[in-house]
């Protein structure tokens, strides 16, 4: 199965340095969200409304299961849990997930890993994208050149985190960056799937934009 989570990962990696275009408190975070998306779509889990035994918003489990190692894991440690709103199940499920994901790129033949020393000194690794990158770039290119073409919920959705992660404009660097900015955060507000993929969207923006504050508090008194 080829994860959403897989294809966000690829988009990220700086074709130049093998690194996230996006920083480290933004990474792992919508690649939580992006896992989220995935099992929704796999309907192995929704959120709870009106007549629910948990609290409206929550995740609830289905009883689709995923063979998918990254989804099946996802589902256990959901399980484990009580019924958590999506902001708090990005929080949990972010950690350590971004090696995983690398490693299954890899795994895939979608990315070289490459091993060198900073400095001559600290050990690096760079997870250098292969070509499908371009691939997935060239699949994301029409909603900003033909605004009113339709779009497809998969690109909606990589647009949608991409821009939630604030990395949209590095996708395309040709591009004036505030158009590009304009147009996803668009893409994103917009009536491109059903309700709960919606919702965690807004999950992860909300997930990022706490973690972003945080991080500059601690930064600051440092």
């Amino acid at each position: 199965m080829k994860l959403l989570a897989g294809d966000l990962m690829l988009l990220l990696l700086d074709e130049r340095t093998g690194h996230s275009i996006a920083d480290s408190t933004r990474t792992p975070r919508v690649l939580a969200g992006a896992v989220l998306l995935d099992l929704i779509d796999a309907g192995a889990i929704r959120l709870a409304g009106p007549g629910d035994e948990a609290k409206p918003g929550r995740i609830m489990l289905s009883a689709n299961k995923s063979a998918d190692p990254i989804l099946g894991d996802t589902l256990a440690r959901i399980e484990t849990a009580r019924p958590m709103k999506p902001r708090a199940a990005i929080e949990k499920l972010s950690k350590g997930l971004q090696p995983r994901v690398l490693h299954r790129l890899t795994d895939e033949g979608l990315v070289r890993v490459e091993h060198h020393r900073a400095l001559g000194i600290f050990p690096r690794t760079a997870w250098m994208p292969r070509g499908h990158r371009k691939a997935l770039r060239d699949r994301l290119t029409p909603p900003f050149a033909h605004p009113d073409a339709p779009i497809e919920p998969r690109a909606a959705a990589l647009i949608s985190l991409l821009s939630a992660a604030d990395a949209a404009p590095k996708i395309f660097p040709d591009r004036d960056r505030r158009v590009v900015t304009q147009r996803a955060k668009e893409i994103a507000a917009g009536d491109w799937a059903a309700k709960a993929a919606r919702d965690a969207v807004r999950a992860v923006d909300a997930a990022l934009t706490a973690a972003v504050v945080v991080s500059a508090v601690a930064t600051g008194s440092a």
